[in-house]
């Protein structure tokens, strides 16, 4: 069976995100969110 090319693809991004200390979302690796306490 051949392997499912999204999770290489998928694999590859976080790398590149990784590699700059980054997140999907664009924040900083040790960067928080953004909390609103009501």
């Amino acid at each position: 069976m051949a392997q499912p090319l999204v999770p290489e693809l998928l694999r590859t991004h976080l790398a590149e995100l990784a590699s700059r200390d980054q997140r999907a979302d664009g924040r900083g690796r040790w960067e928080g969110r953004e909390l609103s306490l009501e």
